[in-house]
């Protein structure tokens, strides 16, 4: 009888035991996976690209449905301020930048992010509001009023953060935050 209750207490200490190890080995597992990805510049990208995307968002909507603001002016206020913040994030976040921030580099991420808003997200805004017109929204969803007008300024606004991401995404990379070599130091110093 004891010799039953010992080899009880061992199979629940056993099974205990494995449960925790599991438990331990799940959470390592992942702690390493998502230090695996986050060393990915392209999910860093992402992740900073979600968050600015959420402020950017915000602010567009409470310039159109509070304030009265027309979408486009809207757009290139709210794309703005997000351009100013997203330098930061970017400059030390996705690519990890440990000198000094500069001038220069922050005119020429202006000039790549305002040109993807300027360009290429208002012209997706423009079509996307020709296209999908507040009545074809009406008809295809059932909506009338604010929710029709909420879809189709979000809708818009999310096709043209997607289509503007590659863009500075590769030009950040390749123009902005690209590795200095030999002949850029040159032209750092003949600028100096």
């Amino acid at each position: 009888m004891l010799t039953n209750k010992i080899k009880v207490v061992q199979q629940e200490d056993f099974s205990s035991l494995l449960q925790q190890w599991y438990y331990v080995k799940t959470n390592m597992l992942k702690k390493h996976i998502i230090q695996k990805l986050w060393e990915r510049r392209v999910v860093r990208f992402a992740c900073i690209g979600v968050i600015n995307t959420l402020t950017d968002a915000a602010i567009l909507n409470v310039l159109v449905f509070v304030f009265g603001v027309k979408l486009l002016i809207a757009n290139v206020i709210s794309a703005s301020v997000s351009i100013i913040i997203s330098y930061f994030w970017n400059h030390y976040i996705v690519f990890q930048k440990e000198h000094q921030l500069s001038l220069r580099m922050f005119l020429k991420f202006v000039i790549v992010t305002g040109l993807s808003i300027v360009a290429i997200q208002s012209a997706v805004i423009y079509i996307a509001q020709h296209i999908f017109t507040l009545s074809e929204i009406s008809k295809l969803t059932g909506l009338h009023g604010t929710h029709v007008e909420f879809i189709q300024v979000d809708g818009a606004k999310i096709a043209a953060v997607l289509i503007g991401m590659v863009w500075n995404f590769l030009l950040y990379k390749y123009v902005v935050f690209r590795h200095h070599d030999a002949s850029d130091a040159a032209d750092l110093i003949t600028v100096a």
